[in-house]
């Protein structure tokens, strides 16, 4: 299966950039999953943590969020852009 392309950007710069199998954000509707092929959506994020996963279901990563915005990007790129 394909990667996702993952972007999260704070005012103090890029905080990731690369591939991964999934990613989680805390939306206000509630915890979102993306993975590669997720459909087109923009949602605002809430104060809360962003997980990135590998392949294996393992956490690459978090990242403690205080709000923001996530928009899926042609079914392959997550950007998040984080305050």
């Amino acid at each position: 299966m394909a990667n996702l392309n993952l972007e999260i950007i704070s005012p103090k710069g890029i905080l990731f950039q690369g591939e991964c199998h999934m990613t989680t954000v805390p939306s206000v509707e509630g915890e979102m999953g993306v993975m590669f092929g997720h459909e087109s959506v923009v949602a605002a994020l809430k104060a809360g943590v962003i997980t990135i996963y590998d392949d294996k279901q393992a956490i690459v990563k978090t990242i403690e969020i205080h709000g923001g915005f996530a928009e899926v990007q042609n079914n392959k790129k997550l950007l998040v852009l984080v305050d």
